[in-house]
């Protein structure tokens, strides 16, 4: 983690700076990135500074160390879990009826708090009229206000925001296609970031580490709350805190351009799956302010502005289809044209339907022109989208099937060398 020095007496010091912070992760904790933890605690510290709120899902496998972060972040006073997915969860009116009625989660959260729900398919496990209702009300509380009728005839009000009133999210998820689908709900409010897949070497190093720390769970949870608390309580007040704009904002436009366009909708038949027409993709506007507020708020955590910028690349496109975003970097790296069957071979996708799909997509969208030629369809990347991934990550390089996977010997190369074996698998042992 690329981390500025913050000198002594700097507003932006505290006790623990964010390279401690990553390092007390790591003695507990096998970690193949950290780049969920920065924007993880950017996003908390974007949404306590001025500006647009920031809402970020961070999407990766079970158990890829989504959760452990998430709940050490619970632990600060202005993050506040919402346990029940409801509209009566955000805003109800039990408040003042007894000592334990809360209002909803909205009643106890303050400007500039932050909202979190660590498993985010409780959203997409709910009846289809209930979920519509949820999201329907986190758009409201997004915008900055939200009212809720109870009762018929007129019954009562409840209202929260206004004046200004921001709150910011925080989630995690493991389905991607459900937090794609809920951030098309949303209207693209949320900002997705990827955990990579852990790989066969990883994952015997996860395992290694999970078997270190057993019985030893709440220490290690307690370590990184700590941690937590420390590094962002020591930030101190950041509510007059005016974000920078040291960033290029030009940049940023295309960058929001480059991605609406490759999140843009297509209309197709229903029963061939022919293209029809092309749906208008959002305005960058709303996209550029959140990357632009995740920016400064990495600022106030140190990180230096080139891991800051590579950062707020990835979860610009994150929340574009993955297909399709690989498409395009493939067409960008070749240097010329391609056909069809090399696109869908440079991706490692066995159908060249589903990539001819996404070249039409692409196509209908201006970042990609079909050059059609003796019976072939050929293909190459538009100028403009060219200029707009240049500008913001250089010259890309050609993506090709991976054939770097960890081979068996360097699997039971690497168990051996932590002192790994084989263990039947007992359901009477409790601590197994």
């Amino acid at each position: 983690m690329a981390v500025r020095a913050i000198p002594p007496g700097d507003p932006d010091r505290s006790a623990v700076d964010l390279d401690g912070l990553v390092d007390t992760f790591r003695r507990r904790y096998h970690l193949p990135v950290v780049d969920h933890i920065v924007l993880a605690l950017a996003t908390v510290v974007a949404n306590r500074m001025p500006g647009p709120a920031v809402w970020l899902a961070i999407v990766g496998q079970s158990s890829g160390g989504k959760s452990t972060l998430l709940e050490a972040l619970e632990t600060l006073d202005d993050v506040h879990p919402i346990d029940d997915v409801s509209v009566a969860g955000l805003l109800s009116g039990s408040q003042g009826r007894d000592d334990s009625a809360t209002g909803g989660v909205l009643a106890q959260a303050g400007d500039r708090d932050t909202l979190m729900i660590s498993d985010m398919s409780t959203i997409t496990d709910m009846h289809h009229e209930a979920r519509g209702r949820f999201m329907a009300a986190l758009r409201r509380v997004y915008d900055g206000s939200y009212t809720r009728a109870v009762g018929t005839a007129g019954g009562r009000s409840f209202a929260w925001g206004g004046d200004g009133r921001k709150i910011g999210f925080l989630g995690g998820a493991v389905d991607l296609d459900e937090a794609v689908g809920m951030m098309g709900a949303l209207g693209q409010r949320f900002v997705l970031y990827r955990l990579a897949e852990v790989d066969d070497l990883d994952a015997v190093a996860m395992a290694a580490a999970a078997e270190a720390n057993r019985g030893d769970e709440e220490a290690a949870r307690a370590e990184a709350r700590q941690a937590v608390v420390e590094l962002l309580d020591g930030l101190g007040d950041l509510s007059g805190r005016r974000p920078t704009h040291g960033h290029d904002v030009a940049a940023l436009a295309g960058l929001a351009h480059l991605a609406g366009a490759l999140r843009g909708g297509v209309k197709r038949d229903p029963r061939t799956r022919e293209f029809e027409d092309r749906i208008p993709p959002e305005a960058p506007a709303r996209l550029v302010k959140v990357l632009g507020q995740l920016l400064a708020a990495m600022d106030v955590l140190g990180v230096e502005a080139d891991e800051a910028w590579r950062l707020a690349g990835k979860v610009a496109l994150d929340g574009c289809p993955d297909r399709r975003r690989r498409v395009l970097q493939v067409l960008l790296g070749a240097g010329g044209r391609l056909s069809t069957a090399h696109v869908a071979a440079a991706v490692s996708v066995p159908s060249t339907s589903a990539v001819r799909r996404d070249l039409e997509d692409l196509t209908a969208h201006g970042l990609v022109e079909l050059l059609p030629e003796a019976g072939q369809h050929w293909w190459r990347p538009t100028d403009g989208a060219r200029q707009r991934w240049e500008r913001f990550f250089g010259q890309p390089d050609a993506v090709e099937p991976d054939d770097e996977a960890a081979t068996a010997a360097e699997v039971a190369a690497l168990e051996a060398a932590l002192g790994l074996q084989a263990v039947p698998y007992d359901p009477l042992d409790e601590d197994f």
